[in-house]
């Protein structure tokens, strides 16, 4: 190896050590009241994650940018429909076939929510009647029409379970960002996949998801926490 290589290999290294990094939190703040709470964090990078919680009740987040103006800081979210899922890699293999699921920083999502249903069942079917369910129990779970399927903790989704006359919905993407994917399970057998969702894989760890819109685009720091303000004049 000579020294233009050695230089060459050590900026390489040197770049998948900075991405391998979680983006450092400029200011944390959380507010807590009994079982329920929410929390904000401003990152350094100019990202933001805010997310209320309640126990038995549909986990709500939201995310974007923020920049400072004078006192306040100015949020500027993510309008839900920007949250995709997109196929990076696929090819054909020997076994059933498989589904590897990668969030925005290439980590693997575990519990992510598919849904089989047959294939004499309407999209618009399927969806109405999880939703149904999961707005009644909080949780994602086997239905008269569909059957959930989660990913493993290493983010694949296998296929030998699979009925291959049924479809499958990635349903926690809908969840989100209404955006309907669906497969014909016969079409994607002996097939590997590996798609990205451009989302963290914390959220996933939820059945009941929510892209919520903010109370105000702008916030008031205090000392050790903020609330929501009015747009400035």
């Amino acid at each position: 190896m000579n020294k233009k290589q050695f230089s060459l290999l050590l900026l390489l290294l040197f770049f998948l050590n900075v991405n391998a990094q979680e983006v450092p939190i400029w200011r944390e703040m959380n507010k807590e009241f009994e079982d329920c709470g929410s929390s904000l964090k401003l990152y350094e990078d100019g990202t933001f994650f805010y997310e209320k919680f309640c126990e038995g009740m549909r986990f709500s987040f939201c995310m974007g940018s923020w920049e400072k103006r004078n006192s306040l800081i100015h949020l500027n979210p993510r309008i839900k429909e920007s949250f995709t899922m997109n196929t990076l890699k696929k090819e054909k293999v020997d076994s059933d076939g498989e589904i590897l699921l990668l969030d925005v920083n290439n980590k693997p999502i575990s519990g992510f929510n598919f849904i089989q249903f047959p294939g004499n069942v309407t999209v618009e079917e399927a969806v109405a009647d999880m939703d149904d369910y999961v707005n009644f129990t909080g949780k994602v779970s086997l239905t008269e029409i569909s059957m959930p399927i989660d990913t493993f903790e290493d983010g694949y989704l296998e296929m030998y379970s699979m009925n291959k006359e049924y479809q499958l919905m990635a349903y926690d993407l809908y969840q989100i960002s209404g955006e309907i994917i669906v497969f014909n399970i016969k079409d994607i057998l002996n097939t590997a996949y590996t798609v990205r969702v451009n989302l963290p894989a914390e959220i996933f760890q939820y059945s009941d998801l929510n892209y919520i819109e903010l109370p105000s685009k702008y916030i008031q720091l205090e000392e050790d926490n903020y609330k929501f303000v009015s747009k400035p004049e």
